[in-house]
């Protein structure tokens, strides 16, 4: 292909933006979005009207080489100004010859020699030259006899078209464009601004700015004396009331909103845009001094600094206030440019009278992310950021996050509503979903248990101890039914009943020796209501206070079958939420199947079948037991024995590499461990029969969320990062889990707005999605199961009307639930495929917060008493998983409060942070058993856990505007 024509076709053809849909949330914020959609689309003819907030493209940017490239010009020729493209490794220069003529020239960075692609008048002396932010038209300042103008220079049909745009008698000197385009009410399409330093009567300078057409001149920094009045202007507002007797423009912020400027001492100022007018300029935040020029890197957290008297360049890091040098073997004739993906920079030398264009690459930290400056204020963001490609906040330690008591509430931080808000793209977590699954669960659990499992359960008590009265029979059951009575009635004077709520350990004469009544204390959902506080008492000290009396458990089975119906509606109200029991039930005629996972059934009947999930079998099978045969019991050689097992022993057995990496120590110490491990592994994939109950089908979940299958879009370089998230988001729904089922299930146990003058349009909020698409898709199998769940209780229940349509309803937003995360899951197939995402995808993320919170909420009202919307619970939830029944120590498993995940991701040839909300999990040892209104007093004091803390920053997220 011929040179010049390969130059043109990368120049336009390589410059593909991307975009999408947007919207407002009123009629006057959606008629601006359609307005402005409409002005973008004469930047763009492929965009329509409906594409809103997302109307304005991004660009695709083009990587830089990874290795120096040199260009030095012939003879006597030389660079009086260059510009780096913002969107591809080209650089655009003006070159002079001996005779005074001026040309414009392209170089593609690694060629051999630059294009000419406009060689200017003999009259014309072109001083200044800056790209178009899309990185298809250059702007230059013109000297002529009759004074200075600004050029555009385009491509018209493989021809370069210059067209002289604005005039001034005065000279002009330093030409920039800003690189975000403006919403002008008198113009019908979004138009970028040049700014350019215009001399003044007295000889000073002051920095005045016009469209990329030549519209609408205003004076941005100057004197009072020649501000422009909104007369001038035709407007209702003045642009801008900044003054300065001396003022000429530096750079920009990457984000576009602050222009540097510098006075005649060269003092650094910066003027700051809000929204719809300048609003104010301020001196530059340095920790030093820094004489001569400074360019802005392109992610927003340092400066190049270049000193016309010192060889190299030194960078400025903002976040540590350091400055460092580089690039020492070089002495540079002028300010050196950053390349669009901040890889490098660009610099012209000059030995034995010739110049050389030089393009270096430059190690500096996070380069390429084009958002960092709205997540780093300290070096050590920075680090972690650099080395792990993310960081976790814990959001108590943030106070922006006071009444962050939920997931979704992160997701409500960012005010998307005006176009001229700097704001920071989320992330949408598999978290979001699994919290707003645990909701639904939690609730639809709560009405089965409030309709039909707690009616039958004190309807059973009150007609058993009516035949008992009457016949005279079971006089063992006797004081335990009087007690739970009085425990209902909040009758106190009966002993029994006062021991019950002392929730104190001691002697009751009705077994004639101790008895565990602390652990009668009321957890999870059963706090939320005295009612269900004695259903949790009753129920635990029912079903356990004969626990070890097997004859006297059986004597209920003479009760007489009606009676003995309604503890069978009991028990089968929970059934489908709940695992199989491993321990057999002493109840004529009630059927039961042990799970095939189960590698210990229990001897012992029991009056309720507490739960026995996999999760249940791990807990049990990773401590010691003395019975167990002695290549399973788990002590160390010096016959230590492991009491407690851990969340992260469930994880390993279900096939998760990272969790088993971190048992390695505990594999040394304990020679068997592995082994059950490994035994535990091959139950959990050939043993089980998947799907049973909406238990198991939450731990098969689980394990997708587990699998090692799943990788971020930056491959290996967050590995550890991403699988300390993924493993803390599985063992907190895991928490989740087993706080809703707290009552149920079995433990283990070791035997021992105001107008302006124009808008700023910021970089749109493109978000993401976790790029775990079969996490997506198990969840979304989750609401699937929970909607047959609920289709069955309808069949199999006698319902009234207000019940039925409760139930329709139900079914309804599960089935709404389902297609929500089914399109995050679309989505983010589309993202690990390298997929561009349409603009209703990305407004699908922005707008995430109002799905989520509505789902949430509805899901949540389920355990109210009149089923009606109202502030649910705080995040933070605990629940014991397993007893040592000789020091009466128990595991606590337990959900914190959120927090904030930072994450980089790729965008558009370069990356950007994004934030999403996700889980804390804790587990500890307690003495005591804590409810959650107890754990809520203590989470922010407890310790994270291992695998975590590499990865915390206890700061929260940066709110400056920037320098």
């Amino acid at each position: 292909m011929d040179k010049t024509l390969r130059i043109y076709t990368v120049l336009f053809i390589s410059c593909i933006f991307f975009c999408s849909c947007g919207g407002r949330s009123n009629q006057k914020q959606a008629n601006q979005s359609q307005q402005t959609a409409g002005k973008a689309s004469m930047l763009n003819p492929n965009i329509t009207e409906s594409d809103g907030i997302f109307s304005v493209p991004e660009y695709q940017i083009m990587p830089s080489p990874d290795k120096e490239q040199h260009f030095t010009l012939p003879g006597t020729e030389k660079i009086t100004a260059f510009d780096v493209s913002p969107v591809m490794p080209q650089v655009a220069m003006i070159t002079s010859q001996a005779d005074g003529t001026s040309a414009i020239k392209v170089w593609q960075i690694g060629d051999d020699e630059p294009i000419v692609i406009y060689q200017l008048p003999n009259n014309g002396i072109a001083k200044d030259i800056a790209w178009h932010p899309a990185g298809n038209i250059l702007f230059i300042i013109v000297e002529t006899p009759e004074g200075y103008q600004i050029a555009r220079i385009e491509q018209n049909d493989n021809e370069w078209v210059y067209n002289s745009i604005f005039e001034s008698p005065k000279p002009l000197k330093r030409l920039l464009v800003g690189p975000r385009p403006f919403d002008i009410p008198q113009i019908t399409e979004l138009s970028y601004r040049l700014y350019i330093g215009m001399e003044t009567n007295d000889g000073a300078y002051r920095i005045v700015t016009i469209t990329e057409h030549g519209q609408r001149l205003y004076q941005v920094v100057g004197p009072e004396s020649t501000k422009t009045t909104i007369e001038e202007l035709d407007a209702d507002f003045e642009p801008s009331t900044m003054y300065a007797r001396w003022s000429l423009p530096v750079a920009f912020h990457p984000a576009g909103h602050q222009l540097i400027w510098e006075d005649k001492n060269n003092r650094y100022f910066v003027a700051d845009y809000w929204r719809e007018a300048w609003d104010k300029a301020y001196p530059m935040k340095l920790s030093k001094e820094l004489s001569g020029t400074i360019n802005p890197t392109s992610n927003g957290l340092g400066l190049f600094h270049w000193n016309p008297h010192k060889d190299g360049i030194g960078l400025y890091w903002l976040p540590s206030g350091d400055e460092t040098g580089k690039l020492a073997n070089y002495s540079f004739v002028s300010a050196p440019r950053p390349v669009a993906d901040g890889k490098g920079i660009v610099g012209i030398t000059s030995a034995e009278g010739r110049y050389t264009l030089n393009y270096l690459p430059v190690d500096m930290p996070l380069h390429d992310v084009i958002n960092a400056w709205q997540f780093i204020s300290s070096p050590d963001e920075a680090n972690l950021l650099q080395k792990h490609y993310g960081l976790f906040r814990p959001t108590h330690s943030n106070l922006l996050y006071k009444q962050n008591d939920q997931l979704y509430k992160l997701y409500e931080t960012e005010n998307y509503y005006h176009r001229s808000d700097l704001s920071r793209p989320y992330i949408v977590t598999t978290d979001l979903m699994w919290e707003i699954f645990g909701a639904a669960y939690q609730g639809i659990f709560i009405i089965r248990e409030k309709e039909e499992a707690i009616p039958a359960f004190w309807k059973f008590i009150d007609e058993a101890d009516a035949f008992i009265v009457k016949s005279g029979k079971l006089t063992a059951w006797k004081p335990v039914f009087d007690a739970v009575i009085a425990l209902r009635s909040n009758n106190k004077t009966n002993p029994e009943t006062e021991r019950i709520l002392a929730e104190e350990d001691a002697f009751t004469e009705i077994i004639n020796d101790n008895y565990r009544y602390s652990d009668l204390k009321p957890r999870g959902h059963y706090t939320s209501s005295p009612e269900m506080e004695n259903y949790f008492r009753a129920f635990r000290y029912f079903t356990t206070i004969y626990l070890g009396t097997q004859d006297t458990l059986k004597e209920l089975n003479q009760l007489p079958e009606e009676i003995r119906r309604h503890a069978e509606r009991w028990i089968v109200s929970y059934s489908g939420f709940i695992a199989p029991s491993r321990a057999p039930m002493i109840w004529k005629g009630m059927s039961q199947t042990t799970p095939a996972y189960c590698q210990f059934p229990a001897k012992n009947a029991g009056i309720f079948p507490l739960s026995w999930g996999f999760d249940n079998e791990v807990l049990y099978s990773t401590v010691f037991h003395e019975d167990f045969p002695s290549e399973l019991q788990i002590i160390s050689r010096n016959m230590e024995r492991r009491i407690f097992s851990s969340g992260i022993d469930l994880s390993a057995a279900m096939g998760n590499s990272f969790a088993e990496n971190m048992m390695k120590s505990d594999y040394e110490k304990y020679p068997n461990l592995q082994k059950v491990i490994n035994r535990l592994k091959k139950n959990f994939s050939e043993s089980r029969e998947k799907g049973e109950n909406i238990y198991d089908r939450w731990l098969d979940a689980m394990a997708v969320q587990w699998a090692d299958t799943v990788h971020s879009r930056n491959g290996a370089k967050d590995r550890n990062i991403w699988q300390a998230k993924r493993l803390q988001t599985g063992l907190a729904t895991w928490a989740t889990l087993r706080h809703a089922t707290i009552l149920v299930n079995d433990r283990g146990a070791a035997e021992s707005g105001e107008g302006g003058f124009e808008t700023f349009i910021a970089r749109e909020p493109r978000g993401s999605v976790e790029p775990d698409p079969y996490t997506f898709e198990a969840i979304a199998g989750l609401f699937d199961a929970m909607v047959h769940h609920v289709e069955t209780m309808i069949d199999e229940t006698v319902l009234a009307d207000a019940q039925s349509s409760l139930y329709e309803g139900i079914i309804k937003k599960l089935n709404d639930a389902a297609a929500e995360v089914r399109i995050f899951r679309e989505i983010a197939k589309k993202e690990s495929h390298g997929e561009i995402l349409t603009g209703q995808e990305y407004r699908k993320i922005m707008q995430v917060a109002n799905m989520a919170e509505h789902l949430f909420l509805i899901f949540s009202s389920l355990g109210n008493e009149e089923y009606a919307l109202s502030e649910p619970d705080p995040m933070p939830k605990i629940a014991d998983v397993a007893l040592d029944r000789d020091s009466n120590d128990c595991l606590m498993v337990a959900v914190g409060n959120a927090m904030e995940w930072n994450h980089i991701v790729p965008f558009y040839g370069r990356r950007q942070i994004v934030r999403g909300a996700i889980y804390s999990y804790y587990e500890f040892i307690s003495d005591v058993f804590l409810n959650d209104e107890e754990w809520r007093e203590r989470v922010d004091k407890q310790e994270l856990m291992p695998w975590v803390k590499p990865y915390v920053i206890k700061k929260g997220i940066p709110e400056s505007r920037g320098y």
